[in-house]
């Protein structure tokens, strides 16, 4: 019997599969903003990474979405604007690999991370 083909695609999908990024640190500042710190992961495929802001750790209220291009630094630096004092905001990164045929796939979430604004800032 022969065995089923397996699509080429399909087994770079399964193998970025497990590149998730990982949050090295996050705190709210003074001046109401939040700094969002994560190290990229070293895959050549990775084009670039999205940032979901939420005020829920289930991602269902007030979601905001934002893209960070991949770079060489150790850790990227996302300071959200636009915040309320008091108000707790989760954050979870995930990378967007280049595969071989030119799409783009969108590897899993990384852990929530949350932190409160200090300040509302105009």
């Amino acid at each position: 019997e022969e065995e089923p083909e397996v699509d080429p695609i399909e087994a770079e999908k399964a193998q970025y599969s497990k590149l998730i990024p990982t949050v090295a640190k996050i705190r709210a500042l003074k001046d109401g903003e939040i700094e969002l710190a994560f190290n990229p992961l070293k895959n050549k495929n990775v084009v670039s990474y999205k940032i979901q802001r939420s005020t829920n750790k289930n991602f269902t209220k007030n979601i905001r979405n934002y893209t960070k291009k991949q770079k060489k630094d150790i850790i990227f630096y996302f300071n959200g604007k636009h915040m309320k004092k008091g108000t707790k905001y989760y954050y979870r990164v995930r990378a967007v690999v280049k595969l071989s045929d030119g799409t783009q796939y969108l590897c899993p979430w990384s852990k929530t991370k949350s932190a409160k604004c200090k300040r509302t800032r105009a």
